[in-house]
């Protein structure tokens, strides 16, 4: 998927304004600094909670940005819905 994402960037023009992160979520937001204006969380489901928390408590969302989340239906992902008026 990576490299897919990376092909994308590259042939679209946007390397210069699109970072790719890799690695375990938990950790690797723990390690970003920055505000950013949208944030696609593509993980495993049950952690879903722990990284809008990170992304919360380390004040990684600019103030009107947006958090993407891929596959949040499913019945694995914990139900984050509850964070979005802390997020307005």
């Amino acid at each position: 998927m990576i490299a897919i994402a990376l092909s994308a960037f590259t042939k679209y023009e946007v390397t210069n304004r699109v970072k790719l992160v890799e690695g375990p979520a938990a950790e690797t937001l723990k390690t970003i600094r920055g505000e950013f204006d949208i944030i696609f969380i593509d993980a495993d489901k049950p952690g879903y909670k722990t990284y809008f928390e990170i992304i919360l408590e380390k004040g990684l969302l600019s103030k009107n940005g947006i958090i993407i989340t891929d596959n949040s239906n499913l019945p694995t992902t914990p139900n984050i819905f509850f964070y979005s008026s802390e997020i307005r």
